[in-house]
């Protein structure tokens, strides 16, 4: 539950960044036909529903799309990589003082995430019971509506009209509509089932409801909902021979009930935000062919920038003086030393083997990216607890790993990184190298474990230990 609310965590501060973005680009198609305002949210509710992506050259997103790592509680110093130098100053000396405390039973970040989950949840559920609430408020208030014709009802105790429902939607109408102001308000509704927006809200509802503690979520789907609103209303227009746009927006006002979309209920779909609806109705002029070209070259082009994440390497650059390259490869090795490293004991040898192997690459993932060490990306492809301490010896194993890594710089044969790919991802190239090493780690005082040594086999002296017979 917890990798599932920092993966939550992670998508609702990349979906801000987007957000952002798409507030910055709506301005530039504020002349546009409202379809193409509306269609941008689609990469929001992207991001904010998938928490992977393809990577590109051309991708808008100058941030990390995950910056907050899996293994944050259980880090020494907790710390977050945005790739926005002023957010990440900012964030983690306030998350440093959440540091590991030597011969703690539990990181201090243990606890901020549990709590945080805690409040998360308690949240969804709220606005979960809300909404249940409001739907059984609101069918009250149907008792009594008349069939008219086909899905659509005729009832007294409502002042504006909505659809409800998912897979047979039903179109509910004030009684007090006259025939033809029934016209073009039908087919308003008809139209936002033909492209199925009382199912995008209530998926749209659902997402918000996960990422409620997000001020940016609340005004994306507001700002959402305003859009499809406004596409629907053009799209009446458009599709009536006279120009209706004066008794159109007479009905909106008449219609009007002062209240807020985000305060309706999900699964019926309100009317809201008259003013600016009938501003837009009342200005709305049939665009040039020109304008539509921009304006969906305009939405593809944001859209498909801010659904890729970027490249998390560039070309690796040839090395002239091969000399100078593996003294500078050796150099590297000495920037992380293995003694420092220490894993809490997880409950399992093959947990707390994953622990120290995490915390491992973390520590070249932090190194500056000129260090030949550097790595963008890391992947354990096994793992194997092949030793244990005797029964009565000082607790300690020996396991195996082979990993596969991505550095910036050049793989070379016989150098740190050993050049080779593993085959066993899809996602991994020529770029990637994959090692096999033999790693003994010790219980120490502080029932942490600590580095012993580190080989390509015969790692831990046999008397000490018993051999794991898989």
């Amino acid at each position: 539950m917890d990798m599932i609310f920092l993966q939550v965590l992670n998508m609702s501060l990349t979906a801000s960044y987007v957000i952002l973005f798409v507030l910055a680009a709506r301005l530039l198609l504020k002349k546009t036909p409202k379809i193409f305002s509306y269609a941008l949210w689609s990469v929001v509710l992207f991001r904010l529903t998938c928490p992977f992506s393809f990577e590109s050259l051309f991708s808008l997103l100058f941030i990390n799309a995950n910056p907050i790592p899996s293994n944050i509680m259980y880090e020494e110093v907790p710390q977050i990589d945005t790739g926005i130098n002023l957010v990440d100053s900012i964030a983690n000396p306030i998350l440093a003082t959440q540091k590991a405390v030597p011969y703690a039973s539990i990181n201090p970040m243990q606890i901020t995430v549990f709590l945080g989950r805690f409040i998360w949840v308690t949240g969804i559920a709220v606005m979960l019971v809300y909404s249940v609430t409001t739907l059984l408020r609101l069918r009250y208030n149907l008792i009594g509506a008349v069939k008219w014709r086909d899905n659509i009802y005729l009832a007294d105790h409502i002042t504006s009209p909505f659809v409800m429902g998912v897979i047979r939607p039903k179109i509910y109408l004030p009684s007090l509509l006259s025939e033809k102001e029934q016209t073009y308000i039908i087919l308003h509704e008809q139209l936002h089932i033909r492209r199925l927006d009382h199912v995008i809200k209530i998926i749209a509802f659902l997402i918000l409801a996960i990422h409620w503690f997000n001020p940016l979520v609340w005004l994306a789907f507001i700002l959402c909902v305003k859009d499809m609103e406004m596409s629907c209303d053009e799209s009446v227009m458009k599709h009536m021979d006279t120009d209706i746009r004066t008794e159109y927006s007479a009905s909106l006002l008449k219609l009007a009930t002062g209240r807020k979309i985000v305060a309706g209920n999900p699964l019926a779909f309100g009317e809201g935000d008259t003013k600016s609806r009938i501003k837009n109705v009342l200005s709305y002029k049939k665009p040039a062919i020109l304008v539509i070209i921009a304006a969906l070259v305009t939405v593809l082009a944001v859209c498909i920038g801010l659904a890729a994440n970027p490249q998390q390497w560039s070309a690796q650059p040839e090395i002239e003086n091969q000399d100078e390259y593996f003294k500078a490869l050796e150099a590297a090795r000495q920037s992380v030393s293995n003694e420092e490293i220490m894993a809490d004991d997880k409950g399992s040898n093959e947990k707390t083997a994953l622990a120290w192997m995490e915390t491992w690459f973390n520590r070249y993932k932090a190194l500056p990216k000129d260090n030949m060490a550097y790595i963008t990306e890391s992947a354990i492809d096994n793992l194997d607890i092949i030793k244990v301490s005797k029964e009565g010896a000082p607790k300690a194993f020996v396991f195996s790993v082979t990993f596969s890594v991505r550095p910036t710089y050049p793989i070379a044969r016989n150098a740190f990184w050993a050049a080779g790919n593993s085959g066993e991802s899809p996602g991994r190239d020529e770029t990637w190298g994959q090692m096999y090493r033999e790693v003994e780690l010790r219980m120490g005082d502080g029932g942490r474990y600590h580095f012993a040594d580190m080989g390509t086999g015969a790692v831990g002296h046999s008397e000490e230990y018993d051999t794991v017979i898989k």
